[in-house]
């Protein structure tokens, strides 16, 4: 938050806004069939978190797909790549 008599340094916002990636919309998510309940219990009983799983221990719970998998399609499906271009091209 900016307090009173400070700027903003606009060059470098519009740097970071040209670093934050553009939203992954819902279209652009791939149809998977996760046994999340049983992720969720698996990561619950090892005492950590879903996020704190490695990709092979998430791997067994995921029917047809692995994680790579499933972040190259979403790599592949993104229309824009930063934040500014997604702005400038939604309407």
């Amino acid at each position: 938050m900016l307090t009173s008599g400070q700027m903003i340094n606009y060059d470098r916002y519009n740097a970071i806004l040209m670093n934050t990636p553009a939203p992954i919309l819902a279209d652009q998510i791939p149809k998977v069939k996760i046994d999340l309940p049983e992720l969720i219990a698996y990561a619950h009983d090892k005492g950590v978190k879903v996020g704190d799983l490695s990709d092979e221990e998430k791997n067994q719970f995921i029917h047809g797909e692995t994680v790579s998998s499933l972040q190259k399609k979403v790599r592949d499906s993104i229309k824009y790549s930063n934040i500014i271009e997604w702005n400038a091209n939604v309407k």
